[in-house]
């Protein structure tokens, strides 16, 4: 494991000498902290809607932050030789694919740590109260992005990083259509039609299972248990999208 943890190191070093990484999240600090000051905000429901924009700002910007580090870890990585040495040790590609995933997951939740302290500082400032159930919410979006980024590293072994950033936007959007609506389409499309969406819905990660921010801001209570579920989740899938990495990462000709 320490190889792994090398490597999800100097995947840190790496995000962090990246200009626009400290841009992105800079950007998305000050778009919480505008929702604030909005003059928009002070009609009714406005705690309501300071959290709906602010976790909206939030979402986006943690998306932008893991395509940002994922998109181009591989192939630059490869473009630049700096892979060899790095493959030449006693090193597993797994490993590789592990220690890069690790680093990722930790610099994109130290950024949501600093996203989320924003906006906690704010609300608790604003109406004197600490919003507890948010925390829910911040969990949710590390692990949407933790599934994100292993998805995207699937297809960085495959396709070019365009491909690999269209790819992983249209997953994300189909990812978070509701199960309602798929159901509807199935019940109004032929069979053989119809499994091939269904198929293509399972396939792909259900990050609507993940989002619950319309729950939170109508105060519905959630279960412990759910959060446990949706975290094995999460980790379970990136687990089998980086055993298919590694099974095509292998037969990659570098």
């Amino acid at each position: 494991m320490s190889d792994v943890w090398l490597l999800a190191r100097y995947q840190i070093e790496e995000a962090l000498a990246k200009k626009l990484f400290y841009i992105v999240v800079l950007m998305g600090l000050v778009l919480v902290g505008g929702v604030f000051f909005a003059n928009t905000f002070e009609l009714g429901h406005q705690g309501r809607v300071v959290r709906d924009a602010s976790l909206s700002v939030i979402g986006v910007f943690s998306l932008a932050l893991t395509l940002l580090l994922t998109l181009q870890a591989i192939p630059r990585e490869i473009e630049n030789r700096t892979i060899y040495p790095i493959l030449a040790r006693p090193l597993s590609r797994f490993q590789y694919l592990l220690g890069k995933e690790l680093g990722i997951a930790l610099v994109v939740g130290a950024s949501l740590s600093l996203f989320y302290g924003l906006l906690l500082l704010l609300l608790f400032l604003k109406e004197g109260s600490f919003p507890v159930p948010l925390l829910g919410n911040a969990l949710c979006n590390w692990l949407e992005c933790v599934v994100i980024s292993s998805f995207s590293f699937l297809l960085s072994v495959l396709v070019s990083p365009p491909l690999n950033f269209c790819f992983t936007i249209v997953a994300y959007f189909l990812g978070h259509f509701p199960v309602v609506y798929v159901n509807y389409i199935l019940g109004r499309i032929p069979p053989v039609s119809g499994f091939v969406v269904e198929t293509a819905k399972f396939a792909l990660p259900q990050l609507e299972y993940l989002d619950i921010k319309t729950t939170l801001l109508y105060g519905d209570p959630i279960s412990p248990l759910y959060f446990v579920e949706i975290t094995l989740y999460a980790l379970l899938y990136s687990g089998v999208l980086l055993y298919l990495a590694v099974l095509f990462f292998e037969r990659k000709d570098l």
